[in-house]
C-alpha cells in the first residue's frame, strides 16, 4: 500500500517487520537495487516498493537522468537503540550527493528518526527485529556517465557499493537524445569565429504531446565579470523531433530541461552542454587583416602612422589569442570541465588581475585586445578588436589619441582651468610630436592606469619635456629653460616606466613595437 504524506522525499521507508528483542549492531541482507519512476514525489512506503504501482527494479545497473531517484530496498536485522543506517549517492567524479538520507532508531520513542527530525513511528513495535526500507537519493538531471555508486553504511560500517550508470533513457517517460553528456561542446566556428555550430535538440517521450524546452545559457570568468545573462530559450518539440539553435556573440555553459506530461504528472529530463572558443583557434592572418583594417579606417588614424599598431597591441596583450584553454594554467578552468572531467574547453583569454605579485586570473578584461569584460567582448573577437581600436583612436571623444595630442599640447602651452594651473615651456617648447610618437604617448594612456591629478598625468605619458640647461619658474609659473637652452621631447624612463615598457621593451616581455604583425 502506498500513502501520499509530506516527509522528506529522498527518505522513502518501508514497513517495520520484527518481533519484541532486538540486539545492536544491525546487518544489511536481501539487497536489492530499485529506481523510481519519475513524478512520484513525497512518499512513505508501508510494504515492500511493488511494481508498476511505483518503482521498477533496476535492470542492467542503469538508471535514468529523468528518474526522480535511486535507492535500496534493505533488510535490516537485530536493530538496537540507537542504530543509524545512511544512503550515499557517489558521483563519477567522487562527490557525493548531499544532503545524505539517513534514519535512526529510537527504542524509547518506538519511532525511525530522519536526519530532519521527522519520525515515522510503529507504536506497536517495541523493539522490532527487522525493517524493510526503501530509500534512496535523487541524482535527478545530474552528471550522466558511468562510474555512479548507491552505497548503504549501517553505524558507520559500509554495507553496500553497488556501481550503477546514469543515463538519458528516451524509451522511458522521457530522455534527452541530443545535446548528448557527458559535458558535449560547441564550438564558435561559423560567421568569422561568432557563431557557434548548430546545436540539436532533441528527446524521446512514451507519454507522447508536446515537449517544452528551456536552455538558460551562463557565463561569468573566474572574477566575476560579464554579463548579464541573456534570457533563456524556450521552444518545443515532438517525440524524436529535432530543433536546432546556435549561439551567436554568447558562450559558457547552457543548462536545459526538457518536460512532458504523464499520467503521473510533470516529467523532465536536463542536459548541460557548453559553447566554446575554436579549437583550432582564430588564424593569425585573419586577426591581423581585421586589425589592421580597423586602424587604418578609425577616425584619428594619424597620417603617417603604423598601419599595423594594433597588431602589436593584440600580440603583448594576448599573444593573439581570443580564445585558450586552462592547459598549463594559461587560462581559467570555467565549470571545473578540466578538474573534473579532464575537458580542455576553450574559454575567452581572461586578464590576471591585481598587482604582478598577486596576480589571479579573474578576467575584469577580455580576450584578443584585453578590453573591459562584457559578454559580447567576451565571445565575439570582431565586437572585441573594434572596441580596442575605437577606444584607441575611434569613436569615443576624446579616444586615447586624441586626449595624448591634447596632453602635449598642454604639456608644451601649459593649461589653465579653475584651480588647476600646469606650466607651459618657455621661451620656445618642445616641436610638435610625429604621428608615430603620439602613438607611443596614446599606448601609454591605452593600457597604464594615470595619476589623479591633471598635471600629473602630463608628467606620466611616454614623452617628458626635457631642457637642455637649466630651468626657472617666471611669475605666471611656466617652466622657462635658462642660457639659450632648447626644450625637447625625452623618453620617459623614470617618470612612466611601466608605459615605456609596454610600448617599446626589447627584453621579455617584449614592447608592442618590438611584436607588430
Amino acid at each position: 500500500m502506498i500513502r501520499r504524506c509530506t516527509a522528506y522525499a529522498a527518505v522513502l521507508l518501508a514497513m517495520l517487520l520484527g518481533r519484541t528483542d532486538l540486539a545492536a549492531g544491525a546487518t544489511v541482507t536481501e539487497l536489492g537495487l530499485w529506481r523510481m519512476y519519475t513524478g512520484f514525489n513525497n512518499f512513505n512506503f508501508f510494504g515492500p516498493c511493488t511494481p508498476p504501482d511505483a518503482c521498477i527494479q533496476m535492470t542492467n545497473a542503469t538508471a535514468a537522468t529523468s528518474d526522480l531517484w535511486v535507492g535500496a530496498e534493505i533488510d535490516l536485522e537485530n536493530v538496537g537503540d540507537g542504530d543509524y543506517t545512511e544512503w550515499r549517492l557517489v558521483r563519477p567524479d567522487g562527490t557525493v550527493v548531499t544532503p545524505i538520507p539517513s534514519v535512526r532508531w529510537d527504542a524509547t520513542l518506538r519511532c525511525w528518526i530522519d536526519q530532519f527530525g521527522n519520525q515515522t513511528c510503529c507504536p506497536t513495535c517495541n523493539t522490532p527485529t527487522r525493517a524493510y526500507w526503501i530509500t534512496g537519493q535523487t541524482p535527478h538531471c545530474d552528471t550522466p556517465g558511468l562510474g555512479w555508486v548507491l552505497q548503504v553504511w549501517n553505524n558507520g560500517v559500509q554495507a553496500l557499493n553497488e556501481p550503477f550508470m546514469l543515463t538519458h533513457d528516451p524509451t522511458g517517460f522521457m530522455g534527452i537524445t541530443s545535446p548528448t553528456d557527458p559535458n558535449q561542446l560547441f564550438q564558435m566556428t561559423q560567421q568569422t569565429y561568432t557563431l557557434s555550430q548548430t546545436v540539436p535538440f532533441s528527446a524521446g517521450t512514451s507519454t507522447g504531446g508536446s515537449i517544452s524546452w528551456t536552455a538558460t545559457p551562463h557565463y561569468q570568468t573566474h572574477g566575476g565579470f560579464g554579463g548579464p545573462d541573456p534570457a533563456p530559450r524556450t521552444f518545443s518539440t515532438t517525440d524524436g523531433v529535432e530543433h536546432d539553435e546556435t549561439y551567436q556573440s554568447m558562450g559558457g555553459q547552457v543548462k536545459v530541461i526538457a518536460r512532458g506530461t504523464a499520467d503521473v504528472g510533470t516529467v523532465e529530463d536536463c542536459v548541460t552542454f557548453y559553447v566554446e572558443g575554436p579549437e583550432s583557434g582564430i588564424p593569425d592572418p585573419t586577426i591581423t587583416a581585421q586589425l589592421d583594417s580597423l586602424y587604418q579606417a578609425s577616425r584619428s588614424y594619424p597620417a603617417g602612422g603604423t598601419p599595423n599598431l594594433m597588431t602589436g597591441v593584440a600580440q603583448h596583450e594576448s599573444s593573439y589569442h581570443h580564445f585558450l584553454s586552462p592547459a598549463n594554467g594559461l587560462n581559467e578552468d570555467l565549470f571545473d570541465l578540466y578538474a573534473k572531467f579532464n575537458i580542455l574547453a576553450r574559454w575567452p583569454f581572461e586578464s590576471c588581475d591585481g598587482s604582478p605579485a598577486t596576480c589571479q586570473i579573474g578576467g575584469s578584461h577580455i580576450g584578443l585586445m584585453q578590453v573591459g569584460t562584457t559578454t559580447a567582448d567576451a565571445w565575439n573577437w570582431l565586437t572585441n578588436a573594434g572596441d580596442a581600436v575605437n577606444l584607441f583612436s575611434g569613436n569615443p571623444i576624446p579616444n586615447k589619441l586624441e586626449q595624448a595630442i591634447t596632453y602635449e599640447n598642454n604639456i608644451r602651452n601649459g593649461y589653465k582651468q579653475g584651480n588647476i594651473k600646469c606650466p607651459a615651456r618657455k621661451p620656445t617648447p618642445p616641436p610638435a610630436l610625429t604621428s608615430v610618437q603620439r602613438e607611443n604617448n596614446a599606448l601609454v594612456l591605452y593600457r597604464v592606469a594615470m595619476p589623479a591629478g591633471y598635471c600629473a598625468k602630463l608628467d606620466a605619458l611616454y614623452y617628458k619635456a626635457v631642457c637642455s640647461t637649466t630651468t626657472t619658474t617666471d611669475n605666471q609659473g611656466n617652466l622657462v629653460c635658462q642660457n639659450g637652452g632648447t626644450w625637447s621631447w625625452a623618453v620617459n624612463n623614470t617618470g612612466q616606466p611601466t608605459g615605456v615598457a609596454y610600448v617599446s621593451s626589447t627584453t621579455n616581455p617584449l614592447g608592442v613595437r618590438q611584436l607588430l604583425q
